[in-house]
């Protein structure tokens, strides 16, 4: 009994086009949705704390997680939702899986830097908010 598969049946299994995966497809919409409203709640706790509290050192324990799970969460069913669509289309499993990996890890890391961004501009902001003897410029 041999636990490797041979060139040709692996060959045979990326180029395969099984029925489209509808399934999967409305799946993924149901994990980016059940994701998503999490990191958007998650998001908003933490902008709103951080506007009451203006001191970046009074930051809450975890809270990297609390926004971290479902953003990744989202991006995993960003991946699926890809994957399953690219198939619906016909192309084969390998090429869509990866094309898929490939533009969600883009994706999510893109998303990722420009909500750090966005999220320590806020802070910067709300901060020097604190003290009114500053100028303001351009505003």
């Amino acid at each position: 009994m041999n636990s490797l598969i041979s060139f040709e049946q692996f060959s045979d299994w990326a180029a395969a086009r099984p029925e489209p995966p509808y399934f999967l497809l409305f799946a993924s919409m149901l994990i980016i949705l059940t994701c998503s409203l999490p990191l958007i709640v998650a998001v908003r706790h933490r902008v709103n704390y951080w506007s009451k509290n203006f001191s970046p050192d009074t930051l809450p324990r975890g809270g990297g997680v609390q926004v971290l799970l479902p953003f990744l969460g989202t991006s995993a069913g960003l991946c699926i939702l890809l994957a399953s669509t690219m198939e619906v289309f016909g192309l084969a499993i390998l090429p869509s899986l990866i094309f898929a990996l490939v533009l969600t890890v883009v994706i999510s890391q893109l998303a990722w830097s420009q909500l750090g961004k966005l999220l320590s501009r806020r802070l910067v902001r709300s901060y020097l908010d604190q003290f009114s003897d500053f100028p303001r410029v351009g505003i």
